[in-house]
């Protein structure tokens, strides 16, 4: 009786350890689903970001070559490969590349412009091997004008899961970069008849007003001349008092038209609102507390400058919230006679200054490049756990930042 006992509650035992092990099991399996699920969410959110922070760079873009460089880097971010290049269909467009030894030769070039109806007429990017390297594909271009093809090498041995990845990610790429171009081309032309709209508005309305006025003095200093021997000293004190007044009427109104020209439209700061406007946008999608101040006479800015500083501010609080996961950040702008100086401060995770600045990231390489082409200086300092703090000096004007320094110790 006790042996049946014993085979029962073994029996019993066993079955119940299958069920613990089944349970085990369906537990890892559900952490390991949660896991990927995780990581999956990470990769779009980072995706999204980079998809979100490329849109406001290359919008903000005024340079054609510039474009085009930007549409690579972030090719080379997104799809994570290491070659990326675009070869212009425009004679004002240049091709470009990526990678610091030259792959787009003239035989690679012809290679893929072989191809070039192929890739113009196809919906998808297309997959072609030029000298046994893997190449995808995509034109960039509207429904009128191609500007040109947006590629990037790929390894052999890529699985199928990623290479639909890439294909999704290089068709998402050209159709920004063909929106981007569109509104690039569209912009110059519309430069081009609002200046022209411009300068016959300011040509009619100096003709109309200033000019009229001048012609009126003009006369009557004629008209004085001719009589000045026959005409007592009051009355020609009364004309020449009646000239000044109509002098400085005429310089009012040209003062007013220039008034009109200046960047300040209907009393708005669209450079200081444009500004605002992009951290509420950020703010509201990440959550992150993002602080502003400006001081000084924002006169003293060129538009490259401004443009310049607009850019710095995303990629900087684009890098503090992609990559320093930070909550909060501060930004604050110096405007002074000579110089302007920006600084963007954050609380992020980030990084030992002797291990990662030689790898600078995109969006840190934007930021020297930029400061650099206004002939700035640009230092970043951070720490691990500490956050970062990027600040940068630009001239007002062109000039390089050494001559203003020397020009101020003068």
């Amino acid at each position: 009786m006790s042996f049946i006992l014993i085979v029962v509650a073994s029996h019993l035992l066993i079955t119940l350890l299958k069920k613990l092990k089944e349970e085990r099991n369906k537990l890892v399996q559900a952490n390991e689903d949660l896991n990927n699920a995780n990581m999956n969410l990470q990769k779009s959110i980072e995706y999204i970001m980079s998809i979100s922070h490329a849109v406001h760079n290359l919008v903000s873009q005024r340079d054609a070559g510039k474009l085009a460089k930007l549409l690579i880097e972030y090719a080379l971010k997104i799809t994570k490969t290491n070659k990326a290049f675009f070869v212009s269909l425009l004679d004002e467009l240049p091709d470009c590349e990526s990678a610091d030894e030259i792959f787009l030769t003239q035989s690679c070039k012809n290679a893929i412009l072989k191809h070039k109806d192929k890739i113009v007429n196809s919906q998808v990017p297309v997959n072609i091997k030029v000298d046994s390297i893997n190449l995808i594909l995509s034109e960039v271009g509207s429904l009128y004008q191609s500007y040109g093809i947006l590629g990037i090498v790929i390894q052999n041995n890529v699985d199928n899961v990623l290479y639909k990845d890439i294909y999704s990610q290089m068709k998402l790429l050209s159709e920004l970069g063909s929106i981007v171009f569109e509104r690039y081309m569209l912009e110059e032309t519309n430069n081009r008849l609002l200046i022209n709209d411009e300068q016959n508005r300011i040509a009619n309305e100096i003709h109309d007003t200033v000019f009229q006025r001048l012609f009126s003095i003009s006369c009557a200093i004629h008209k004085l001349m001719q009589k000045q021997n026959n005409t007592k000293t009051t009355d020609i004190q009364d004309e020449l008092a009646a000239m000044r007044e109509s002098t400085g009427n005429a310089m009012k109104e040209l003062r007013g038209i220039v008034y009109k020209l200046s960047w300040r439209k209907d009393g708005e700061n669209v450079f200081q609102n444009d500004i605002l406007r992009y951290i509420d946008e950020i703010s509201k999608l990440t959550g992150v507390k993002i602080s502003f101040s400006l001081a000084g006479e924002q006169e003293m800015l060129s538009y490259e400058v401004k443009m310049a500083i607009n850019r710095i501010i995303r990629e900087g609080t684009g890098n503090a919230i992609c990559h320093g996961k930070c909550k909060s950040i501060s930004i604050s702008i110096s405007i002074g006679d000579c110089f302007t100086t920006l600084e963007i401060k954050d609380d992020g995770k980030g990084f030992e200054m002797s291990k990662d600045i030689p790898g600078t990231g995109l969006g840190l390489r934007n930021i020297y490049s930029l400061v650099n082409s206004l002939n700035g200086e640009v230092s970043i300092t951070s720490k691990c756990e500490k956050g970062t703090l990027i600040s940068a000096i630009i001239p007002n004007n062109n000039l390089k930042f050494k001559e203003i320094k020397r020009g101020e110790a003068v």
